[in-house]
């Protein structure tokens, strides 16, 4: 069997998608904003992290389309367990 691999700059340690995800994914997951403006955060993170247009475009048409899956599934546990990962500073 072949397997695939990814380039090395696909990885999802890449820092181009794991900073934006830790900020997406927990206000999601907290259900701090609506949904709509998580998902524009994560674009807008990303392109501070100087992801390419197309990956950004995917990243973000992949959460806008799946991921209310995932929000049908939050609980008060689980919204309270991912608050519990946020720290919101204005400054």
């Amino acid at each position: 069997m072949k397997y695939y691999r990814f380039p090395k700059s696909a990885s999802i340690l890449d820092m181009r998608f794991l900073k934006p995800s830790l900020i997406h994914d927990p206000s999601y997951g907290g259900e701090i904003f609506a949904r709509w403006l998580n998902d524009l955060l994560l674009e807008g993170a990303m392109t501070r992290s100087q992801a390419g247009r197309v990956v950004r475009g995917c990243f973000y048409v992949s959460v806008r389309s799946w991921g209310w899956l995932t929000y049908l599934g939050h609980t008060r546990k689980s919204i309270s367990r991912n608050r519990s990962l946020l720290e919101i500073r204005l400054e």
